[in-house]
């Protein structure tokens, strides 16, 4: 059953070039000609304002981009370490090839020819596990041609240093220079310690006019402190003189630090150097901001200000003022990465956060010399909840190693998991102004640690696939912003009482109007703050009210709401939401708890949501209990918007209006006469759903549907796109495209062939622009007249924001391959024929959950095996069709 894929997100656009020109319907900031447009009530639109009734809402942040394409790669015993322009205009390589390092002035990998330009033969000697100057690690190459190479593993204490060199000197004897040795020494069983190219970085101080390069110290089961015996340490160097010289910026084993500051600093991901105006002295000074990565109370970000412009003066280094930035343990942080790097008055410090262990999305921080403020620049498509009272781990979700911002504006965040998670991997693109983003390519592998800028629109990024790092050369243009179509589902908006009036020993207040409300919701939205220092653990502090809900098996009830912490330089106590209903018998039944635990000081929008059981509901109510005695140093202290009790028949992402039922989103196109064979194709945005179907004049229909997978019916994070034709045989078509892909809004497209050249209709997807997906099934001719964005009978539509439909009459674009798909999945032990054999092959592996296209004995494709697959087995009794 397992489609392949079949060619790189670049093949799909050769491919579409070459098949004429298309008929096409753009959906940008206005429906086009042909297009029906229907819904019943208001909607809002993504900034709060109310659209009227049948009138269309387009979406202002909607990413329309090419994607990213592979160019070239590295075998994989060699990497790319560092990479410049410089300023005589040859782009230079540093390269690491098991323990060596040699330059090249070509772009390795690009051309059959690489002319590899090696140390002298007396440093080739020195470099090696636990030779003079160690393993090669990463680097930095400047413009005028300064190389430094970091290594780890030297000999005798298999520390981690630094070697100064240059392209005209990287090949004499005396052109190499030790330069740095680290301060610390690892335990003989603590393995060695290195500076990997993702934790390192040149930036530019424009005020200062210096380009500085920062090191984070890094070992993956952690440093270990020499002041604080079975503690961690942090620490980080800089230099502001291109690696002449090198001071350690930041050592959480300084008692200037000591663990009242810093309870675990297991180890630092980043340091960032930044300029500050210091009105006493009336000059630009130095400083610098590490992000603490991993340890249970480890997280935030800690300031040093220096009192001189560089860091070649230890005296001035005496960090004057050190602060945790974020909540111990909630937030953390692989990078930081500045878009302002200059502290002047009223212009704060702006970072990107690369999160680690959180489903935070993009967010910029913004850090004065008073405190920080965050704010979302998108958002992950799903619920900001987290299931069966767990946190998330580096498995759940994929983080962000290094940013890095290449010469056309663009700015690349390469994702990345330890193993195979719950979300995509690959490399997310924004915009130049950083604000918009979306998702430039997929992998199927582990992800990305990092990306180094190599020309306009070329970067190389480290590719994980196992154990083993790779080097692969990319192209990638920066995203447009279109004003696409805004699709969403029907909800039902219930009324809901006074929250919280009953919740005990809390200060509640009217906050309307004294903080502005989250940017997607009305000026005048209902706020609330709950705030105290005394209620422990375990403490409800809802309404403690049964609603009146009525709702039918299957269908969605969620719990909508926004919440932002009251306090910003502090950790606030988490809680725990819980689902209550009334059974028609009138007795309760409690669903699963989720935990939520926010790690941002911006408003985070929370859906909790659970699907209603068997036999309905009569009523609702939900529970919020505290996870952590609340304490002076810890309060629970939250602004709340109003709530909502929302009723749905698939998953919610856009905001629904209060006390209203929104109805869904129906757009239906009136196709042109297509012919015997055709084309279609659809882009857009997809985030929670995608549902679309194509109908002929007799009315039969080809159903394309997002199709859960196992334990996750809400949420749209296992999915794969499901091919459902009614005028054939032929069962219903799974096919792969990407487990949990719709993370974060995803740019998806969607394409159709009817061919008659060899009776099969195809349909190929590709999300994120990575790969494309295809399967091919035996069909008679079809020929649609409507494209309608939802099921036939609208009991599903497509969510999310649409761009452009594409039409080639009489024409069955050939994408690539596409693997037939054997239409026969109930039998389940392959033997042609669906008997009583097969039935046994699925009680034996009852309860077995995975991705449907490759569970054995999950004949009905739903990620379980259960009395389904048995049904589904006696259903198709007989011999297999016949292709």
């Amino acid at each position: 059953m397992n489609p392949i894929r079949t060619c790189a997100a670049i093949a799909l656009a050769v491919s579409t070039a070459h098949a004429g020109t298309p008929i096409e319907w753009v959906f940008d900031a206005s429906l086009p000609a042909g297009v029906t447009f229907e819904r019943s009530t208001s909607r809002l639109d993504d900034s709060g304002n109310t659209i009227p009734a049948n009138t269309p809402v387009f979406s202002t942040r909607a990413v329309i981009e090419q994607g990213a394409a592979l160019v070239a790669e590295l075998d994989p015993s060699q990497r790319v370490l560092a990479v410049q322009q410089l300023t005589n205009g040859l782009t230079t390589t540093l390269v690491k090839d098991i323990n060596m390092v040699y330059l090249t002035y070509d772009t390795p990998g690009a051309s059959a020819i690489v002319t590899k330009i090696e140390p002298h033969i007396s440093n080739i000697s020195k470099f090696g596990s636990g030779l003079v100057w160690g393993l090669p690690s990463g680097g930095e190459i400047f413009a005028d041609g300064t190389i430094l190479i970091f290594t780890n593993g030297a000999a005798p204490d298999r520390q981690a240093q630094t070697i100064r060199t240059s392209a005209s000197t990287f090949q004499l004897a005396s052109g190499m220079s030790l330069v740095r040795t680290s301060a610390y020494i690892p335990p003989r069983e603590d393995g060695t310690t290195q500076s990997p190219p993702w934790f390192t970085r040149k930036t530019y101080l424009p005020n200062l006019n210096k380009t500085v390069s920062t090191i984070a110290e890094y070992n993956a089961s952690g440093l270990a402190s020499d002041a604080y015996p079975g503690d961690g340490r942090s620490l980080g160097y800089g230099s502001s003189d291109v690696g002449l010289t090198w001071q350690r910026l930041i050592d959480t084993d300084d008692p200037l630090l000591g663990r009242d500051l810093v309870i675990d600093a297991k180890h630092l991901h980043h340091v960032e150097p930044f300029e500050w105006w210091d009105e006493t002295q009336q000059q630009w000074n130095i400083g610098s901001i590490g992000c603490l990565g991993d340890g249970p109370n480890a997280s935030g970000l800690l300031l040093a200000f220096s009192d001189a412009p560089d860091f070649n003066d230890p005296d001035a280094l005496q960090y004057p003022s050190i602060e945790r930035r974020k909540e111990i343990g909630r937030d953390m942080l692989t990078d930081i990465f500045p878009l302002n790097p200059s502290l002047a008055p009223g212009s704060p410090l702006r970072y990107l956060l690369g999160a680690d262990t959180t489903q935070t999305g993009i967010i910029e921080a913004s850090i004065d010399a008073v405190e920080q403020s965050d704010r979302y620049l998108f958002r992950p498509a799903t619920s900001f909840v987290y299931h069966d009272d767990t946190l998330s781990t580096l498995c759940a979700w994929p983080y962000i190693f290094q940013f890095d911002r290449l010469p056309n504006g663009c700015i690349i965040a390469p994702t990345m998991e330890v193993q195979g998670g719950f979300n995509p991997n690959g490399m997310w693109a924004s915009d130049t102004t950083g604000e918009h983003w979306t998702t430039a390519y997929q992998t199927h592998a582990t992800g990305y640690s990092g990306v180094m800028p190599v020309s306009s629109n070329r970067f190389w990024t480290f590719n994980r696939s196992g154990n083993q790092i790779a080097s692969e050369l990319w192209l990638v243009d920066p995203p447009a912003i279109q004003q696409s179509l805004l699709l969403g589902v029907a909800a039902e908006d219930v009324a809901y009482g006074n929250f919280f009036l009953n919740a005990v020993d809390l200060t509640r207040t009217l906050a309307t109007g004294l903080i502005p409300p989250p940017q997607q919701l009305p000026a005048n939205t209902a706020i609330w703050r709950l705030q105290s220092t005394t209620v422990p653990i375990g403490t409800r502090f809802d309404d403690n009210e049964m609603y009146p809900v009525s709702a039918q098996e299957g269908q969605l009830v969620s719990l909508v709401t926004w919440v932002k912490p009251g306090r910003k330089d502090l950790s606030v106590v988490g809680f725990d939401i819980t689902h209550q209903v009334k059974l028609p018998d009138q007795s309760l039944l409690n669903l699963p708890r989720d935990k939520v635990t926010l790690d941002t000081n911006d408003w985070t929008r929370i859906v909790s949501t659970r699907e209603v059981p068997p036999g309905g509901i009569q009523g609702v109510r939900f529970m919020l209990f505290t996870t952590d005695n609340a304490s002076t140093m810890m309060p629970l202290d939250y602004y709340f918007t109003h709530p909502q009790i929302v009723v749905s028949d698939q998953p919610i992402v856009q905001p629904i209006p209060f006390n209203a039922a929104a109805a869904e989103d129906r757009l239906s196109l009136a196709l042109p006469p297509l012919g015997s064979e055709w084309t279609i194709e659809i882009d857009l945005t997809e985030e929670l759903s995608l549902a679309l179907s194509l109908i002929d004049a007799s009315a039969r229909n080809l159903t394309v549907e997002n199709q859960s997978i196992a334990d996750t019916p809400w949420q749209g994070l296992r999915s794969f796109l499901r091919l459902s034709p009614n005028f054939t045989a032929q069962p219903t078509i799974p096919i792969d495209s990407l487990i949990n892909d719709v993370f974060m809004p995803t740019q998806t497209r969607l394409t159709i062939v009817m061919s008659q050249t060899d009776n099969t209709l195809k349909m190929y997807v590709n999300r994120g622009m990575g790969d494309t997906d295809g399967v091919a099934v035996i069909a008679e001719p079809f020929t649609p007249v409507t494209l309608q964005m939802g099921t036939p009978d609208w009991s599903r539509v497509a969510q999310g924001a649409l761009h452009r439909i594409r039409v080639w009459p009489n024409t069955a674009m050939d994408l690539g391959p596409a693997p037939l798909f054997v239409p026969c999945p109930q039998d389940a032990n392959a033997d042609n024929s669906v008997d009583v054999n097969d039935i046994s092959y699925v009680l034996f592996r009852l309860g077995e959950t995975g991705d449907p296209l490759t569970l054995e004995g999950d004949t009905n494709a739903d990620g379980v095996v259960d009395v389904n697959d048995i049904s589904a087995v006696l259903f198709h009794f007989g011999p297999c069709p016949t292709l």
